[in-house]
């Protein structure tokens, strides 16, 4: 039997569908229709369906910003005597390098590791022993997960390390 014909279900689905109406554009519409009309269920999912992968395509902050981090190159800077910056990533990075490895600000965002790690290399020998994380925001820390299983130990206020 056709949705429509069931006044109970078809109640059910029409205010589901205008909880929906709020982000959608003609196709949810159009899917209000096809419960007006007595439409099959079938031909209101096909409708909704066809609405998925323009929805799917919209592109939350995070995205665009690893994106953004993913194409765009890391830039070494001198400072003065070991420390550097690193320009890309989301952020910038501040670089200590000394006898015993490196000792980083924050370590931007995980999709630049490989740029993030070319980059150290052109600044100095040596491993990353230690990353302080200024504070807990991704663009910040992202990298601490590449960044520890390399052996650095994370600094990082309390509240850091329960989020």
């Amino acid at each position: 039997m056709a949705v429509g014909r069931e006044p109970g279900k078809a109640r059910e689905l029409r205010a589901r569908v205008r909880l929906v109406s709020i982000v959608g554009g003609e196709a949810i519409r159009e899917m209000k229709t096809a419960f007006r009309t007595g439409w099959s269920l079938a031909a209101a999912l096909a409708t909704g369906a066809a609405l998925a992968p323009a929805m799917a395509q919209e592109q939350t902050p995070y995205d665009k910003i690893n994106r953004a981090a993913a194409e765009s190159p890391i830039t070494p800077q001198p400072i003065r005597g070991g420390v550097s910056a690193l320009f890309g990533s989301g952020g910038n990075i501040g670089v200590l390098t000394g006898p015993d490895g490196l000792f980083m600000v924050d370590d931007g965002i995980a999709v630049s590791q490989q740029k993030l790690e070319d980059a150290l290399r052109s600044i100095g020998p040596g491993k990353i022993n230690d990353v302080v994380d200024t504070h807990w925001h991704w663009d910040h820390t992202d990298g601490n997960g590449w960044v520890h299983k390399g052996g650095a130990a994370i600094i990082a206020a309390r509240i850091q390390r329960s989020i």
